[in-house]
């Protein structure tokens, strides 16, 4: 595989392994992200049927798990990719919403359990995984298909768990303080 290639595949992964937090999350417990909906959409107020609501958001999240598994084949990357692009538009609009309503309720979103509300963050990656599209029409093929499917699953499963790390530092932090404490003292003299 050529350098261009590798990239290619590195930042399909990277793009794969954030849909897939967020598509697992919000498919999981979507209620935090509608609450931030209906703050920054006032004209959902009152008028949404709240399991319809989810079953809509649920939805949304088979697109982004569909979106990310498209860019780990060679056959399917380049559907993948612009379906990729099309969310990080969707992300980075909702982002947008968020900065100009002032939204203070915090999405859940890329899988996240901090209490940011829609904004900066969903506009930056939002414009990032915009990118993918482009860059998959840019680089010719993906090398071979075995290489590639191989790599991308690999790099995707690392990204994941270290974005899934990450999103959830504050509890994987007390988790592992709590152990700390738990065996400081017991050791035997």
């Amino acid at each position: 595989m050529e350098i261009s290639q590798w990239v290619q595949l590195v930042l399909n992964a990277a793009a794969a392994s954030v849909l897939l937090n967020a598509g697992i999350a919000k498919f999981v417990a979507p209620r935090q992200l509608e609450l931030a909906l209906v703050e920054i959409l006032p004209a959902l107020r009152g008028r949404v049927n709240e399991s319809r609501f989810r079953v809509g958001l649920r939805g949304a999240a088979a697109v982004e798990i569909l979106a990310a598994a498209g860019l780990l084949t060679v056959a399917t990357r380049l559907a993948g990719a612009l379906a990729t692009t099309a969310l990080g538009l969707g992300f980075a609009l909702l982002g947008g919403l968020g900065l100009r309503h002032g939204s203070s309720t915090p999405c859940g979103c890329l899988g996240s359990s901090s209490h940011s509300p829609l904004g900066w963050s969903n506009v930056g990656l939002g414009l990032a995984l915009a990118g993918v599209g482009p860059l998959n029409l840019l680089v010719a093929g993906g090398g071979p298909a075995t290489e590639y499917a191989t790599g991308a699953v690999l790099f995707t499963a690392i990204g994941s768990i270290g974005l899934s790390v990450w999103a959830h530092r504050r509890l994987v932090a007390g988790l592992l303080l709590v152990r700390r404490a738990d065996t400081t003292g017991s050791e035997v003299r």
